[in-house]
């Protein structure tokens, strides 16, 4: 008996997706709009839209730029709407206004939003506009996750420090909070009400003697890896922090 094969058949491969390049609101409605759209949808982003503030409260989420239509004659209302967006954390807000009323720019710039732009519009510059935003939002994430202090470097969300010579410094967690606090106003004296809020919670007594205990600590920790100077202390006031060197030891 004869046997014959079938002929084998392979599916076609499936497109790839192209990478997300960011998450854009659109707020409002405008003839430019459109333009502003296909441009951004083009180059990779993901384009929701919404007609106005009111509805956008879902839009928003996750979103990590917005761009804000402003209408011809309402420069007050697009400025409110500025304030509005600026409260929120995370997005940048890029206002583009279709009028040439003078003066426009500065006050939606006053009232937070990171960019504006006016006629004559541009899609093709919203989007480059909307690409630098992200790029300075990525940087300064980038950097306020990482603080330096001297040789030190403190990473915020790893929860770890890293010493000179690349060993990791282990850290209890109220030990961590207690030298980011120091850290992120290096040099300066900070008051112990502060240091309280911040590492033990913003309940907690100020005269509590809870935080110098957590000082004493993190000091002889920082001495075992040659570093016992790095916090100073002004009695009566607070505590600061000192460069740390290039190079640890005994």
């Amino acid at each position: 008996m004869t046997l014959i094969a079938e002929p084998q058949t392979t599916s076609p491969p499936r497109p790839t997706q192209p990478p997300v390049a960011g998450r854009v609101a659109l707020v409002g409605r405008s003839a430019v709009g459109a333009g502003i759209c296909d441009q951004l949808e083009t180059r990779g982003y993901v384009v929701r839209q919404a007609p106005d503030l009111a509805g956008a409260r879902a839009l928003l989420a996750g979103a990590e730029a917005v761009i804000l239509l402003a209408p011809a004659g309402s420069e007050a209302q697009a400025a409110r709407d500025c304030q509005r967006l600026s409260r929120r954390p995370g997005a940048s807000v890029i206002v583009v206004y279709a009028g040439a009323q003078a003066g426009f720019a500065v006050d939606a710039l006053e009232a937070g939003a990171d960019d504006c732009v006016c006629a004559p519009v541009n899609p093709r510059e919203v989007v480059a506009r909307v690409r630098a935003a992200l790029r300075r939002r990525a940087l300064g994430e980038r950097r306020s996750r990482l603080e330096q202090v001297g040789a030190l470097v403190i990473d915020h969300v790893q929860m770890r420090v890293r010493l000179p010579d690349d060993r990791i410094l282990s850290l209890t967690p109220a030990q961590f909070r207690l030298l980011g606090a120091l850290a992120r106003r290096q040099g300066a004296v900070v008051a112990r009400e502060t240091l309280v809020a911040e590492v033990l919670g913003e309940d907690s007594d100020s005269y509590d003697r809870a935080i110098d205990v957590q000082i004493c600590r993190l000091r002889k920790r920082l001495a075992q890896v040659g570093l016992g100077k790095l916090i100073s202390a002004m009695p009566g006031v607070g505590y600061r922090l000192s460069p740390a060197p290039d190079r640890v030891g005994p």
